[in-house]
Formats: C-alpha cells, sequence, structure tokens
C-alpha cells in the first residue's frame, strides 16, 4: 500500500498550437474535433507522456483522452487550484489506489 506520493518529473507540454503563457479559462477551441492537424497536436502530447501512469489535468478534451489512452496514460482530474505538485497529489492520492 502507498503511504506517499512524490512528483517524479514535469514534462513540458510539447503542443505548438496554444499560447502557453495565456490562462484557458476562456478558452473556446474554434477548429472542428476531427481536424487531422488538431489531432496531430494531441498526438503530440501522448508521445511526450509516453511511459508515464498517469496524467493529473483540471480538464481533458476528446483527443487529448484518446491520445492518452493510445500511450496507456490514465488521466486523473483534479479541481485545478492548487498550484503546487505536493498539493495536488495529495488531494488525487485517493484515485491511483486500485
Amino acid at each position: 500500500m502507498f503511504k506517499s506520493f512524490k512528483l517524479e518529473s514535469v514534462v513540458n507540454n510539447p503542443r505548438t498550437d496554444l499560447d502557453h503563457e495565456d490562462e484557458e479559462e476562456g478558452h473556446h477551441c474554434s477548429h472542428g474535433h476531427d481536424d487531422a492537424e488538431h489531432i496531430a497536436q494531441h498526438d503530440k502530447m501522448g508521445s511526450a507522456l509516453d511511459g508515464c501512469d498517469f496524467l493529473v489535468a483540471k480538464k481533458a478534451c476528446k483527443n487529448t483522452t484518446k491520445a492518452m489512452t493510445a500511450h496507456n496514460v490514465k488521466i486523473i482530474k483534479y479541481n485545478g487550484n492548487a498550484l503546487q505538485a505536493e498539493v495536488i497529489l495529495r488531494e488525487v492520492s485517493s484515485n491511483f489506489v486500485n
């Protein structure tokens, strides 16, 4: 049984179609979710996380979910309030127990 969690690494988002400096609260996609270029951007995320077991995220769209599933990465959602890894891991730790 787990007694604690620790952050192993942070992987930068490799997508080039996002403004990584801008908050996404008001983000609304203007593309089709079946758009090949858009899907390729999500696939970059999956490739970057290949070998990881989990992705902790505030939200994940259909294409993110597909990309992560293809790389066997389980998405764990959290409320998005905390910014420190230790706080976030405490918040979501019950999701890691099978």
